[in-house]
């Protein structure tokens, strides 16, 4: 079990309550591409930030999981774009020499 810190805590809780205070206050395509927007975000912290600092995963993830449970639809969007990227690199894996998969 990951132990955050008091402050940590309070970061989250801050960040998700400022998440979900925009895509509450937009409505119709604007709420939709302020979740689209959130996945694209989250996505692209996994890429950079967490790849460099795997301690930052944890309450990001929080954040999410937070911002998920009141707006549904930032999960299905997130692991739709989880999906994309994830299909990106097996397509680019694929084309790689067979020698380059398996030296890794």
């Amino acid at each position: 079990m990951h132990d955050l810190s008091s402050h940590a805590c309070v970061q989250v809780e801050a960040k998700a309550k400022d998440l979900l205070a925009v895509i509450h206050a937009q409505s119709g395509h604007y709420r939709t591409l302020a979740c689209l927007t959130l996945a694209a975000r989250v996505v692209s912290q996994c890429e950079g930030q967490i790849a460099r600092i795997s301690s930052f995963a944890f309450p990001v993830a929080m954040v999410v999981v937070q911002v998920a449970a009141s707006v549904p639809e930032v999960m299905e969007l997130l692991l739709a774009r989880l999906h994309k990227v994830s299909w990106h690199r097996l397509q680019f894996c694929s084309r790689l020499p067979h020698q380059v998969l398996h030296t890794r």
